[in-house]
């Protein structure tokens, strides 16, 4: 093998305790850096409300710190805690460990695994699952590991992965099957869980078998986060990027410039236009009252492409709307084309929703520069990172 047995056992307790897109219905899923997936519509990225429970219940009492990549995804419904919705139960979550450069095997590279090193990777792995539900009943999770299916090699959308299969019961609940795909690259340890109740087989089966050949991952070069970060920072700086923080906004990102800061109303925006290139903006939208409900932000979301609609013109035209993860939450994604004094314009940006804010980072550009300024863009959009939350 490429690497030592103990480098291929990587399991979090947080993946033990948590344990092909067949039509246009799917919803795609994107994880930076990472991997790109689909999800079907009866299921929902975990968010809002009940994620924060359920990240301080995992914090606070499981005392389980987990990777900022982590994306759930769960029985659509539960975000607005739907009665029904949280009777059911199944999940997709993926997490990303990182290392070092050549701690893993590269992801287009074989799994070569004797039959005797599987089953001495089984044994250590089964061993530190009974470990992980030893510590959960001890926090009041009785975790019971019910069966156990042999650990093998599989393909994953032509990736080698490890699958480890088993059922388990928590606090005596109704049996859950559970399968996790662990896939190597280079500094990366991938590990995605599929898992859902056996006596609700019919309503997830069909669809969540299909999930996993969604999967596509992205080939790590092999630095690790502070190397990324620090290589990222000289990117921007050769780009001609400054840093830049607010502390009123909770916020810092790498501008072309030093920002002007304007108010309107609920919003504030920090800019910078670059002459003959484009614009490069912060909006913030600080709503009043308590913080959103799931339904709110969906609509928030909703409005906010209308409103850029009606702010570019009758002639405007949405050409990118869809659903991705940004910084650890889920964002909006999208693009517009519109006319301004005979000059065809481009704008792109991300937003997303932290407590009562929402924030949008964007670019808008003539179509003649848009090139230049979406690498700028990209970058400017990369450094973007919070510094507070509400």
């Amino acid at each position: 093998m490429r690497t030592r047995a103990g480098m291929i056992l990587f399991v979090v307790f947080s993946t033990v305790l948590a344990s092909q897109a067949q039509d246009a219905t799917w919803e795609t899923v994107s994880i930076p850096g990472i991997c790109t997936y689909q999800i079907p519509p009866t299921v929902e990225i975990q968010k809002g409300t009940y994620k924060r429970i359920s990240d301080q219940f995992r914090k606070n009492v499981l005392e389980i710190s987990d990777s900022p990549d982590r994306v759930v995804a769960q029985p659509k419904g539960i975000n607005d805690f739907d009665p029904v919705a949280l009777k059911r139960y199944c999940r997709i979550i993926v997490e990303t460990e990182r290392g070092s450069k050549g701690d893993y095997a590269k992801l287009d590279e074989p799994l070569v695994v004797s039959e005797a090193e599987l089953r001495e990777l089984e044994q250590e792995m089964k061993s530190q699952f009974k470990k992980a539900a030893e510590l959960s009943t001890t926090k009041g999770m009785k975790m019971t590991i019910l069966s156990w299916q042999p650990l093998k090699v599989v393909r994953v959308n032509g990736v080698d992965a490890l699958l480890a299969t088993y059922s388990r019961s928590m606090n005596d609940a109704p049996a859950v099957l559970v399968r996790i795909y662990k896939v190597q690259n280079n500094d990366c340890f991938h590990a995605v869980t599929i898992s859902y109740r056996e006596n609700e087989k019919d309503l997830w089966a069909t669809d969540l078998d299909k999930v996993i050949d969604t999967f596509k991952f992205k080939k790590s070069g092999g630095d690790s986060p502070r190397g990324l970060y620090e290589k990222a920072s000289e990117t921007w700086q050769q780009l001609g990027l400054v840093p830049f923080t607010s502390v009123e906004d909770g916020f810092s990102a790498w501008f072309p410039a030093k920002p002007e800061k304007s108010k309107y109303g609920i919003v504030t925006n920090y800019a910078v236009v670059v002459e003959s290139e484009a614009a490069y903006n912060v909006h913030v939208n600080e709503f009043p009252g308590p913080v959103l409900t799931d339904k709110a932000i969906d609509a928030s979301f909703k409005g906010y492409l209308e409103g850029r609609l009606l702010a570019f013109g009758k002639d405007a035209r949405i050409t990118k709307s869809e659903t991705v993860a940004f910084i650890g939450r889920r964002a909006l994604d999208y693009e517009y084309i519109f006319e301004a004094n005979g000059t065809k314009v481009y704008a792109t940006g991300v937003a997303f929703h932290e407590g009562r804010r929402l924030y949008c980072v964007s670019v808008v550009c003539p179509e003649e520069t848009m090139q230049f300024a979406y690498s700028k863009y990209r970058a400017f959009r990369d450094s973007f990172r919070l510094t507070t939350a509400r």
